[in-house]
């Protein structure tokens, strides 16, 4: 048994137009020590719930939060490097293509 909602400390909920629930959060990689974080997104849009990751590149997914457009694409913002990583940077990702695609935004060093 993981005990993964130990370690889950960031989420965001968004319904479409169609009453369907979407949820970005955080998830730990499933170590002890949970050092490694990775985006990952539910939705029960098909009627019954699945899960991906979205990101796993870095220590991602701390504040994150989404949005759903008119044409019911998603679309998460969410920063890297969660505890020791050198960088701190604001990451974008979306399903507008058909598939998921992240972007970094802003990548700043804050150790040295």
């Amino acid at each position: 048994m993981r005990l993964i909602h130990l370690f889950l400390t960031d989420s965001s909920i968004a319904i479409d137009k169609d009453n369907r629930v979407h949820i970005s959060y955080d998830d730990c990689d499933g170590s002890f020590d949970c050092k490694k974080f990775m985006v990952k997104y539910a939705t029960n849009k098909s009627g019954a719930w699945g899960k991906e990751t979205i990101d796993n590149i870095g220590d991602v997914g701390r504040y994150n939060a989404m949005a759903i457009d008119q044409n019911g694409f998603v679309h998460i913002c969410y920063t890297d490097a969660w505890f020791y990583d050198s960088n701190y940077g604001l990451k974008y990702a979306t399903n507008k293509s058909g598939k998921w695609e992240t972007y970094i935004i802003d990548n700043v060093k804050v150790w040295k």
